[in-house]
């Protein structure tokens, strides 16, 4: 019975490792046509979605130097990857693989902007009461 519980157990431990390191957990449509291709191995995400996680390593040196950011940058930087998913949705244009890569990074960099802003606030906002 212990073995069972062992086997299960190491199979559970295996299937949230693939789950994590295959990014299961990002919510992104996976189309190959959208995702980067690098040596004939696809990404696990879009291009898009790949760049946002990116863009959220610039928490790292925001957090490590305390550097304050003005709220209205990260709302800005969230702005082309809008109107490139809303023009493309429309059908007004075709976006591709760059143009993806470059507005997932912008919006990963405001959104951790916006990550920072808030978590300052919140701090100052509990240490004051």
């Amino acid at each position: 019975m212990d073995t069972d519980m062992t086997a299960e157990g190491s199979i559970v431990v295996r299937e949230l490792f693939y789950d994590i390191i295959t990014l299961q957990f990002v919510p992104c449509h996976r189309r190959k046509d959208r995702t980067i291709c690098i040596n004939g191995k696809y990404l696990p995400i879009c291009s898009r979605c790949m760049s946002i996680l990116l863009g959220y390593l610039f928490l790292i040196p925001l957090l490590l130097f305390h550097i304050h950011v003005a709220f209205w940058l990260g709302m800005v930087l969230n702005i082309p990857m809008v109107v490139d998913g809303y023009t493309q949705w429309k059908r007004w244009r075709t976006s591709n693989n760059t143009l993806r890569v470059i507005t997932g990074l912008s919006t990963g960099i405001g959104q951790s902007m916006i990550i920072i802003f808030l978590s300052f606030l919140l701090i100052h906002l509990l240490t004051k009461a």
